[in-house]
């Protein structure tokens, strides 16, 4: 059997070259932000799991274990998280993407908590002891400046991290972005070839 060979009435490659001409094309124009917000299933696959979890029923308890407040008529009572289930999309979607989620509490002057605000995981540094591997302290930073530092133990830092086998202390590399990421690649790519096919004219492949 002889080659499969695509042309559009201009030039002609196999079925082989093709694949590799658009793989070098599109590699070389595409990160995973890109495909994240191009390839729909991947897109979608992220914020429907988020929303679903921000969608879940909760209840806040005071120290005798009676309802302080809930999810299906929230009343705010504890005065620093107006929008909850925005806030647990969020955190969701960051742990989706990094492994990690950060919320800090904001004070008044009278250093009452005032406001539960969401900060992105690229703010967030985290610093360890480079000899022992421990924690030391994260420091909150804003346009490339430290605005703030916490301690480990520090409750106006709310941290989430997702550790597995392979991490003891800080979240795993390997997030649930990173595999979608990988699925996405192989659409976006198929995708590739089949609109620049199309736009050279959808010529069949002959023999």
């Amino acid at each position: 059997m002889g080659k499969l060979i695509y042309t559009d009435g201009a030039k002609s490659m196999t079925i082989q070259d093709s694949w590799d001409f658009v793989d070098a094309q599109a590699a070389s124009k595409t990160k995973d932000g890109e495909l994240y917000s191009r390839v729909a299933a991947a897109f979608q696959a992220v914020n429907i799991t988020a929303k679903a979890v921000s969608a879940m029923p909760f209840v806040i308890l005071d120290s005798k274990g009676e309802i302080y407040d809930d999810s299906t008529a929230w009343k705010n009572r504890v005065g620093f998280m107006p929008n909850p289930r925005d806030t647990i999309r969020r955190i969701c979607h960051s742990m989706i993407m990094t492994n990690m989620g950060y919320l800090r509490m904001g004070r008044n002057v009278a250093n009452k908590p005032k406001n539960l605000n969401y900060n992105g995981p690229t703010s967030i540094e985290i610093i360890t002891n480079p000899v022992t591997g421990e924690l030391v302290k994260f420091n909150r930073i804003v346009n490339g400046v430290i605005i703030q530092t916490f301690t480990p133990d520090d409750p106006d830092l709310i941290r989430f991290w997702w550790l597995d086998e392979k991490t003891e202390l800080l979240p795993s590399p390997d997030t649930e972005f990173k595999a979608i990421m990988s699925a996405a690649g192989i659409l976006f790519y198929a995708d590739y070839f089949t609109e620049n096919l199309y736009k050279r004219g959808g010529v069949k492949a002959t023999q």
